[in-house]
């Protein structure tokens, strides 16, 4: 979802105190690299989506969307790219770094599932990367200092959507992608879907699932203790984040135990309480306001983007 794609430029910005001529352009370059990622993973995705039947409505699937149209995208994207490079006041180091990491996205998005080199869960954890490191890229095209919070809250956020890459992600398209030939990290742990659409993995998988999960909340602890703030905004972030990890690993352990559905969009519960706990550890950082302004934005984004794609694909606005 786009909220988890833009959340680390946000961060970055609020952590800063940047203007908001600054978030907005965050804002903005958070989401075209979403973008180009989803357009990059839809078109290597094609062949399986085609006889994935949960697909059917994709822009790509339908034929709304044409591969060169898509791929035109994808060009004028890296080309919109190279002009942000090229007019940025940023060090050259961190803008080289932008240049990598859209290289990165374009290289996991391609290959995460289909790459017969690097091992499904390697693939996992370089998506984790990709998706994290816009927050201390960020921070240095700025011009700030990264700190060791900073890296802290960055760890926290790969290892986060890393895991929700290898449930989530994984299970919403595992017989799908074990019919085309992909490879994941559900596949080659020999996780399966009952007829009922719960999950029955081995204890290698769900081990590795809950492991994923308590280093995750360990960094965030981690990020708000090593943070400078006052008292009350540790409290009130403690006070947040605290049970929502707890929400989190409840729902994990309940969705890889198989004692519920596997959500067929891949909206897992876990997932958005870890989200929203990772803007709760973040408050230290950037101050209550500012955390909570930035929860507020993401939302509303979200909710938006999501009641677009509702409204799509009931057919009652176009999409593309």
């Amino acid at each position: 979802m786009a909220g988890f794609a833009v959340a680390p430029y946000l961060v970055a910005g609020a952590i800063l105190r940047a203007p908001v001529t600054d978030l907005v352009g965050l804002f903005t370059l958070g989401l075209a690299l979403h973008c180009f990622a989803c357009i990059v993973n839809d078109l290597a995705d094609l062949p399986a989506d085609r006889a994935n039947p949960s697909r059917a409505k994709s822009a790509l699937v339908a034929g709304s969307v044409s591969q060169n149209e898509a791929t035109y995208l994808c060009l004028l994207m890296l080309l919109g790219l190279a002009a942000f490079v090229a007019a940025s006041r940023g060090p050259v180091s961190s803008r080289l770094e932008l240049v990598a990491l859209w290289a990165l996205m374009a290289y996991g998005n391609t290959y995460q599932k289909r790459s017969r080199r690097v091992p499904p869960l390697v693939m996992d954890q370089l998506c984790g990367v990709a998706l994290a490191a816009p927050l201390p890229i960020s921070i240095a095209l700025l011009g700030g200092s990264i700190n060791a919070t900073d890296w802290v809250l960055t760890v926290a956020y790969g290892l986060q959507l890393s895991l929700a890459n290898s449930v989530a992600g994984n299970l919403k398209d595992l017989d799908a992608d074990r019919l085309a030939g992909l490879r994941t990290v559900a596949i080659a742990a020999e996780v399966f879907l009952t007829p009922e659409g719960r999950v029955n993995a081995p204890s290698a998988y769900k081990l590795y699932a809950q492991a994923m999960e308590l280093l995750m909340i360990g960094a965030l602890f981690l990020a708000m203790c090593t943070a400078r703030c006052t008292t009350i905004t540790f409290v009130v972030s403690l006070s947040v984040v605290a049970p929502l990890v707890a929400i989190a690993a409840r729902d994990l352990h309940v969705l890889v135990s198989g004692k519920r559905r596997v959500s067929q969009q891949g909206r897992e519960r876990f997932m958005i309480a870890n989200a929203v706990a990772f803007l709760g550890a973040a408050c230290p950082s950037v101050g209550l306001y500012a955390g909570a302004t930035l929860l507020a934005v993401i939302f509303a984004w979200t909710y938006l983007a999501t009641v677009a794609l509702v409204l799509a694909s009931r057919g009652e606005v176009t999409v593309g």
